[in-house]
């Protein structure tokens, strides 16, 4: 699901099918010297731990929530833990403190409606410190002034966990110098394939809700 709110208030959300498959990323093959494409999912899955970089509106956050969809209805996957890192910047600020597990769950439950709140976070707290919760860590660029502090904490919680906790950090390069600082091997955000086709269900979605039928077409 799409949401179009920033394009325009009268839009619902664009459902787009398949959409994770088609979000790629680029990075550096160890085979000849040469650059590779794949499905972001599986490079995730297959590397467990990655950066992600992009333009602006190249589709990282995008594809941070789409992982976090997938695996929270697989029953084999790790628990999905996606953080809005300019969330947990403005916490940092507000109340002091460090980055720790438990902070950057709270951080992620932050708008969940539940009376078990505490208890949920101590099992995934648990989960990620077993090696069976992802974190995935969504815009790091978006911390302002705090990436470089933010950064550091993150290096220090991901160094601590099991190598079988998937850890994801998506940011713009104008925060990958702060991202250096958690050695993740680096990807970047391309164009997807089926743009094209997007853009076109997009039109039909436009026109449906504004268009008479008779001048759709």
């Amino acid at each position: 699901m799409l949401s179009l709110s920033a394009l325009a208030e009268d839009l619902p959300p664009l459902q787009v099918e398949g959409l994770l498959e088609e979000l790629r990323v680029a990075y550096e093959s160890t085979r000849r010297d040469r650059t590779q494409e794949d499905p972001v999912e599986e490079v995730a899955c297959r590397w467990r731990r990655m950066l992600l970089l992009g333009l602006p509106g190249a589709g990282k956050s995008t594809a941070m929530r789409e992982l976090a969809a997938r695996w929270a209805g697989d029953d084999s996957a790790p628990v999905p833990v996606l953080v809005p890192l300019r969330d947990l910047a403005r916490r940092l600020v507000r109340d002091g403190g460090g980055v720790t597990p438990v902070r950057l769950v709270e951080v992620a439950l932050a708008d969940a409606a539940t009376p078990d709140g505490r208890l949920l976070v101590e099992e995934l707290v648990a989960r990620l410190e077993r090696g069976e919760a992802a974190l995935l860590l969504d815009g790091l660029d978006e911390c302002g002034g705090m990436r470089g502090r933010v950064a550091e904490g993150l290096a220090k919680v991901v160094g601590e966990l099991p190598e079988a906790s998937p850890v994801v950090v998506s940011s713009r390069d104008s925060a990958a110098a702060a991202a250096s600082m958690l050695g993740l091997p680096p990807t970047r955000m391309i164009e997807p394939r089926s743009l094209g086709r997007t853009l076109d269900a997009l039109l039909e979605h436009i026109a449906a809700h504004r268009v008479p039928e008779a001048d759709r077409e």
